[in-house]
């Protein structure tokens, strides 16, 4: 009987090491996850900063592309104005070449 008594106790103390060794991993997976959200907020900051930094840097050139093409649409409204025959002339053209081109694909 003494026998079946040690292997209680034995069963005992291992139900006890299991439950503590839950609790171990469940503080441990908590403390992960705090480190996850803390490092994954640290991400969205640098992305966010990088990506203000960015459309710092682009702003210029984009801005500059909106003048071209601003100038670009003037000059081409005045060019039809002066010659409208020849712009009609000129867009019935291209328009039988790209209706070609994709005639053949």
């Amino acid at each position: 009987m003494t026998e079946a008594n040690g292997a209680v106790v034995k069963i005992e103390e291992l139900k006890e090491e299991i439950n503590e060794l839950k609790e171990e991993i469940a503080e441990k997976t908590c403390a992960m996850s705090e480190n996850a959200a803390v490092n994954c907020e640290k991400l969205k900051e640098a992305i966010e900063d990088k990506t203000g930094e960015f459309m710092e840097t682009v702003r210029p050139y984009i801005e500059e592309g909106k003048k071209r093409t601003e100038e670009a649409a003037e000059q081409l409204g005045e060019t039809i104005k002066e010659k409208p025959l020849a712009s009609v002339g000129i867009a019935f053209a291209a328009g039988i070449l790209l209706a070609k081109l994709f005639r053949r694909r």
